[in-house]
């Protein structure tokens, strides 16, 4: 049986469900090997998948994160005050690659945070990945904001397209989708034909 070392008064924020190998979640100082059973998942989790890891996140809303191997995460969140209303601010932090489909909730904001990019977004359906001092980001459907961290360049990457943070902060030109960004991530029920999975650019209009 797994301990997952939930205290007293702890919210949880969701589950992880553990998809293909073995990975670790890191939680108030402890490790817990995630191999088959799902876990809650709480404020501040780490969790790294290994070479052949792959994760499923699902958050109390239905926001969905794919995580594949040889990627680590950070998970948090914050109720803020916006006027009479309340935001629930949801943050990961990555290194690696993920893909996640976000819904459209005025009432909640989701962003992904790299060494040298933040990943913006509202109801949309991405790629995002931090490999070799580059983020890559790839727009499936909706819009996706990504800004430099180094110089605070903004750019909007609508659906079927991507762009890149260098490692110098420069944030590159839009391109068209490459279907090799969707590797690793049949098990978020997405699929290519032989063209996309070779890195052939595509249209996802």
């Amino acid at each position: 049986m797994i301990n997952s070392s939930i205290s007293f008064g702890q919210l949880t924020s969701g589950s992880i469900i553990p998809r293909v190998g073995k990975s670790i979640l890191e939680r108030n100082g402890e490790k817990i090997v995630l191999s088959k059973n799902k876990i809650k998942l709480l404020k501040d989790d780490v969790i790294r998948t290994s070479d052949n890891g792959k994760i499923e996140i699902i958050l109390f809303g239905g926001d969905k994160i794919y995580i594949t191997q040889n990627s680590e995460i950070r998970y948090s969140e914050i109720v803020e005050p916006k006027g009479l209303a309340k935001i629930l601010n949801r943050s990961i932090q990555l290194k690696g690659r993920l893909l996640s489909k976000v819904q459209r909730n005025p009432t909640r904001k989701f962003t992904v945070r790299t060494v040298n990019a933040i990943i913006a977004v509202k109801g949309t359906e991405y790629i995002v990945e931090y490999l070799k001092e580059t983020t890559r980001v790839g727009t499936i459907k909706g819009v996706v904001s990504m800004s430099s961290i180094q110089n605070k360049e903004s750019i909007d990457i609508d659906s079927g397209k991507m762009s890149s943070v260098d490692s110098d902060g420069t944030v590159l030109p839009i391109t068209a989708f490459s279907g090799e960004m969707m590797r690793d991530f049949e098990f978020a029920g997405e699929r290519m034909n032989s063209n996309e999975a070779s890195g052939e650019k595509i249209d996802l209009n």
